[in-house]
């Protein structure tokens, strides 16, 4: 009643307005009719926003990532903005999306919630249904039939193209369903918000979303207080409690699916069976949470996946993503594509440094697609990393030897070494030379040493495998020193060779040039000598032609002086 009594109070003024109204037309009947279905209608949109309010009260962890992508959504802008949420499988898009949209649904004309469309797509007419699903939801009528995809872009296009609208298109997988139930904002009226959830980043660039948003796994925190919530202690003793309950945490690394699934497996355990379960997970991870994992990991290409495979066992976290780039190139897996698609399916990570980084069940994940359907059997394994399992296709191999003294021909030694299946020798999962026999990687896996120490020396077979393993590693390393030293020598060689051919023709040619230069300088002193003479022959002509001109210019002036001193003694007379 108290509630009922708010809302009246809500509607106060509205309802005066459309009484006044209708009085003054005298509809009394239709006039009850309004108030009663107004008072209702409300009433019905409190009662739902309280209820969900409590629900989302106990999300944990839900509020502050809500308010960080409610805050993208702009709710003041009058345009249609989409907003795409990605992560991995299992981390809290669905939540998170379901949550905003419990949270702002009433400032839309009309919501409608579209859940698993990427199993939705699938049937047949898969995504007609969708699209049918959409307008009933949005127009609020009970049946809407779509024949062909187009038909319903066009549909959706044309009736929903003047309403507000709040539409969630949930675990999409796919460019054309967002082609066929969200194509363009313009398909939408103004202030219109769509929410895409997708465990691929590129879908949403691709299809040119406003706004993207990774999805943010639980902090230690968050995850622990989940897991007692769905694990309580019950009277369990409080230190065993705390103890396991922290493996199952770090397990689970933040990931709400990994923690509700154990929680809801062990929540009716006795401790004893609680260690039990935990000690089982390294060995053999619990298949309904990889399951979900895997669903990224099959929308992927063979190649992608056997890179995906590769990156996750044999190089890991922490490995430099140049250098993988590397090796893999050499590979001929042309890895820069996919490692950007892995990056976008929300597989693996790149850090800061330039390095990879994975969820620890992601990493379970390709141990449990390469462990497939044969957990026990190493040989029938794409891929070969655990000590125990190298150890044990050798002693499986060495047992069919028809000698019994020596396992392997020591001709077919580095053959028979090089056979297992892509076994690495270059990371710190493969063969550590360095390495203790007690050395552990980061996923628990012993690291292999040369020579096993641990080995039980009065056991025939894993005496051969010692010393074929020691023999191998020798014989390695001496073939290639071997081929360094002989490569050495040959360039060396070469390069000797070479520089005495090239310096012995220097030499001729120098000669020859020497020679040629010689033959041309005397030559030139030839020329030179034969001009001076001439120059010297006509200096001397010169001179003679000069003394000559000047004793003629003598004599003349000397007549000149003669002639001049006669005129003017006649002028003196």
């Amino acid at each position: 009643m108290e509630l009922a009594s708010d809302v009246l109070c809500q509607c106060d003024c509205e309802l005066v307005l459309m009484i006044f109204e209708y009085l003054m037309c005298r509809h009394e009947a239709k006039c009850i009719e309004v108030i009663v279905d107004t008072v209702l209608e409300r009433l019905h949109q409190d009662v739902s926003n309280l209820n969900i309010s409590n629900v989302n009260g106990n999300l944990i962890g839900i509020e502050a990532r809500k308010q960080g992508l409610i805050s993208a959504f702009e709710l003041g802008f009058d345009g249609v903005c989409m907003v795409g949420i990605w992560g991995v499988g299992g981390g809290g898009k669905t939540t998170l999306a379901s949550s905003v949209y419990d949270d702002i649904s009433s400032n839309f004309d009309s919501c409608c919630f579209i859940k698993n469309v990427r199993e939705g797509s699938c049937n047949k007419d898969g995504l007609e249904r969708l699209q049918e699903k959409i307008l009933c939801g949005v127009l609020k009528q009970e049946q809407v039939h779509v024949t062909r995809v187009e038909e319903g872009k066009h549909m959706i296009r044309l009736r929903l193209c003047h309403k507000k609208v709040l539409i969630v298109l949930d675990d999409v997988d796919h460019l054309d369903q967002l082609e066929a139930l969200a194509g363009s904002g313009n398909w939408f009226g103004e202030g219109s918000r769509i929410i895409i959830t997708t465990r691929d980043q590129h879908l949403l660039v691709a299809h040119r979303v406003n706004v993207i948003h990774n999805i943010c796994l639980l902090n230690d925190d968050e995850a622990t207080n989940l897991f007692r919530k769905h694990a309580p202690r019950n009277g369990r003793p409080i230190e065993d409690y705390e103890l396991l309950s922290k493996v199952v945490v770090y397990y689970a690394g933040g990931l709400p699916l990994a923690l509700r699934i154990l929680s809801s497996f062990l929540c009716d355990k006795e401790m004893n069976e609680w260690r039990s379960a935990l000690a089982r997970l390294k060995e053999i991870p619990y298949a309904n949470i990889l399951e979900v994992l895997k669903i990224s990991f099959d929308g992927l290409t063979k190649v992608e996946k056997e890179l995906f495979l590769d990156i996750a066992r044999f190089f890991g976290r922490g490995f430099k993503i140049e250098r993988a780039m590397l090796i893999l190139d050499a590979c001929g897996f042309h890895p820069l594509r996919g490692i950007k698609v892995l990056v976008q399916k929300a597989l693996i990570t790149i850090t800061e440094d330039g390095e990879f980084d994975m969820h620890d069940l992601v990493q379970e994940l390709a141990h449990y697609i390469v462990r497939g359907e044969h957990p026990k059997n190493p040989e029938k394994h794409s891929r070969i990393w655990k000590k125990e399992d190298v150890l044990k296709i050798y002693a499986m191999d060495a047992t069919m030897a028809d000698d019994s003294d020596m396992l392997l021909p020591e001709t077919n030694e580095m053959d028979y070494y090089n056979s297992v299946t892509r076994l690495d020798c270059g990371t710190s999962h493969g063969y550590d030379q360095t390495a203790d026999s007690d050395d552990e990687d980061e996923d628990g896996d012993t690291r292999l040493n040369p020579v096993p120490k641990e080995a039980e020396k009065n056991d025939r077979i894993d005496r051969e495998i010692l010393k074929m393993l020691e023999k191998g590693k020798n014989k390695v390393e001496m073939e290639v020193v071997d081929q360094m030293e002989t490569m050495e020598d040959r360039i060396v060689n070469r390069m000797k060779g070479f520089l005495h051919e090239r310096i012995d023709r220097l030499e001729d040619k120098m000669v020859e040039r020497m020679d040629m230069l010689e033959n041309r300088m005397m030559k030139m002193e030839g020329i030179v000598v034969k001009r001076m003479e001439r120059l010297t022959n006509k200096t001397v002509e010169m001179e003679g032609g000069v003394v000559q001109r000047i004793e003629r210019l003598t004599n003349k002036m000397v007549e000149r002086m003669d002639m001049l001193e006669n005129r003017v003694g006649d002028v003196d007379k």
